[in-house]
């Protein structure tokens, strides 16, 4: 998940998703370093039990991982049986770009901030302001990149470069951008 590859579908499917922080897992022995921590793999369940106990399963990193999570004080199942304490809760119903949001999601989303509110969490809506297509234009080389190199890595364990007709059209395309830019470009 970089830019909601495991949340857009759950979210569409009535399922979990979940996109870790940063060192929750390692990604040896492939790649140290995964779209410059922007992507981070983890599961879509059908609970949030599940993807709590599918957490404690692959939950670490190994020597040479350019990112380390805390040390965990218990199992993410044991956390996902407990109420938590106070939270602190931001959203927004704002997207900065400017797109629409359909009335149902933003209903969704302040029904859920009440929901929360009223459990007794701190609850603040915060607007964000930033250039969010000048960010995506950016994210979205440095994605190609790293997709690219990424295939490129591949070659020695699979036996040749990546052709054409072994990923999806979407994915070439990705790759054959990666490919086009320049280091300085990236």
């Amino acid at each position: 998940d970089g830019a909601g590859s495991i949340r857009v579908p759950a979210s569409n499917n009535g399922l979990i998703g979940m996109k870790p922080s940063r060192g929750t897992s390692t990604f040896a022995p492939i790649w140290a370093d995964y779209w410059h921590g922007g992507a981070q793999f983890l599961c879509v369940s059908r609970t949030v039990r599940d993807t709590a106990a599918y957490l404690d399963v692959v939950y670490g990193t190994l020597p040479g991982d350019p990112y380390k999570a805390p040390e965990r004080t218990r199992p993410f199942l044991d956390e996902a049986r407990t109420n938590p304490e106070r939270l602190r809760v931001g959203f927004t119903v704002t997207p900065p770009d400017g797109n629409p949001i359909h009335p149902e999601a933003v209903a969704a989303v302040q029904a859920t901030a009440k929901l929360l509110a009223d459990l007794g969490h701190e609850v603040t809506e915060h607007n964000m302001s930033f250039d969010a297509d000048a960010a995506w234009r950016t994210y979205t080389r440095m994605t190609a990149v790293a997709t690219a190199s990424a295939f490129e890595g591949m070659a020695p364990f699979i036996g040749h470069k990546v052709t054409e007709a072994e990923v999806s059209p979407t994915l070439w395309s990705i790759i054959q951008r990666g490919w086009e830019i320049s280091g300085p470009a990236h």
